[in-house]
């Protein structure tokens, strides 16, 4: 999804954070309703794996502690709050750059 995607990380990001819709005026050049769908589609059945990426990196590149990888509060939703707008660039990158992946189409449960 992030390497070649055709549409703006930004667009992207504030599809998934719902700033922007398919029905907005400033959207009619965007994606259609079933590629809006599949980007919320695919970040809640990805965020479970991005929190566990950024959180093993952190860890393994960081040196952050063994109580850090079982804290209780998300990183991803940390990351929202303080780097927003730009939060999803964040995250592919830090993922990306310490060798990680994120699949397309995940596989559900």
């Amino acid at each position: 999804m992030f390497p070649y995607k055709h549409y703006d990380a930004g667009l992207i990001e504030d599809v998934v954070d719902e700033v922007v819709s398919g029905d907005d005026p400033e959207t009619e050049n965007y994606p259609c309703e079933g590629t809006i769908n599949h980007w919320k589609w695919w970040m809640k059945m990805n965020e479970q794996n991005i929190e566990g990426r950024i959180r093993s990196s952190a860890h393994r590149f960081l040196d952050f502690g063994d109580g850090f990888l079982k804290s209780m509060g998300s990183l991803l939703e940390e990351l929202k709050k303080r780097i927003s707008p730009g939060w999803l660039k964040a995250a592919a990158r830090f993922i990306y750059n310490s060798g990680g992946r994120l699949e397309p189409y995940p596989q559900t449960a």
